[in-house]
């Protein structure tokens, strides 16, 4: 979760059909796409699809129950995962569910995504295929992308380009390395990466439950550095922002010009504010400390740093143009 600048998409998996919203929300609010998971598993996966596909109208309330929620939490989409048989006579049902589900979150959200995880096949088996072929192509028509199970080779990711549009393809990559290519995920990513293809990457909280007594922040420099070719980080492009440094070590970079601008940083100890790389004189209220620009400037990286820059503290950052 240090990383949002470098996710453009997020979204929370658990085994559970709608999944905690939390960090769905810190990541809508950190300007990167943010999903909400709808999984069904096994017999009882199967007996509510049986329900919520039995009908158009059962399919239309579902959907609408699921619009309402990404809008009440402001987020922008939903993953679908379905790990369950479906019914011959209700696979038409599944798919006017995404078509209405990507349809209505297009409208609800300008910038919504509704993403297929590859696992039931046209025929209504779940049989998982590690590629876009035709046992899957019917979801893929039917929403914004589908998201490749990780078991795939280069001959399948190759084959899969036949079938669809690249960037909605999303190349699976398990952190925990299970059934994924070359073992390592930037091996993997660099795969993904030739072909031109999204990648989802799954469950990098490996860092933490893998290495439990290890610093997870040390660990996730480590990651992600070796992701740092194919994650390139947003730039922020206007004014006003507001954030909070997460873990209090976060170099921000910007492209932005402003006539003049003031940088506000909430901190109980000391720190230095670092405009473009120069150290700049601040003034001190209580907990907030002060940098104003009165002057054109093309704003491109601050830091805020401690005991001559080996250190950083937690804080909020507020910038806004004069």
């Amino acid at each position: 979760l240090y990383y949002q600048a470098v996710v453009p998409n997020f979204g929370l998996f658990a085994h559970k059909i709608l999944n905690k919203l939390g960090n769905v929300i810190l990541f809508a609010n950190s300007g990167c796409l943010a999903l909400g998971t709808f999984i069904t598993e096994w017999k009882g996966g199967a007996k509510l699809c049986d329900h919520f596909l039995e009908t158009e109208e059962s399919v239309k309330k579902t959907v609408d129950r699921l619009v309402a929620v990404a809008r009440y939490f402001n987020f922008d989409g939903w993953l679908i995962n379905i790990e369950n048989r479906i019914r011959s006579e209700l696979l038409r049902n599944l798919e006017l569910f995404l078509r209405l589900l990507t349809d209505n979150m297009r409208k609800s959200a300008e910038f919504s995504r509704v993403i297929w995880y590859d696992s039931v096949t046209a025929t209504g088996n779940l049989k998982w295929q590690n590629m876009l072929n035709g046992s899957n192509l019917r979801w893929y028509n039917s929403c914004d992308g589908i998201y490749l199970n990780y078991n795939w080779d280069d001959a399948m990711l190759l084959q899969s380009a036949d079938f669809g549009v690249i960037s909605r393809i999303f190349v699976g990559i398990d952190c925990f390395a299970r059934g994924c290519i070359g073992v390592f995920a930037d091996r993997s990513f660099a795969k993904a990466n030739l072909m031109r293809m999204s990648v989802a990457l799954f469950a990098p909280g490996w860092i933490c439950e893998q290495f439990p007594h290890a610093n997870p922040i040390e660990n996730g420099l480590k990651f992600w550095k070796k992701l740092a070719l194919f994650t390139p980080a947003r730039p922020i492009l206007e004014l006003p922002i507001s954030t909070d440094f997460c873990a209090g070590f976060t170099l921000f970079n910007f492209d932005v010009d402003c006539r003049a601008c003031r940088i506000t940083i909430q901190a109980q100890r000391e720190v230095k504010i670092l405009v473009n790389g120069v150290v700049k004189e601040s003034k001190k209220e209580g907990e907030q400390i002060m940098v104003v620009i009165d002057e054109p400037i093309h704003l491109v990286s601050l830091d805020v740093c401690v005991d001559d820059f080996k250190e950083c503290s937690l804080h909020r950052a507020c910038i806004e143009e004069l």
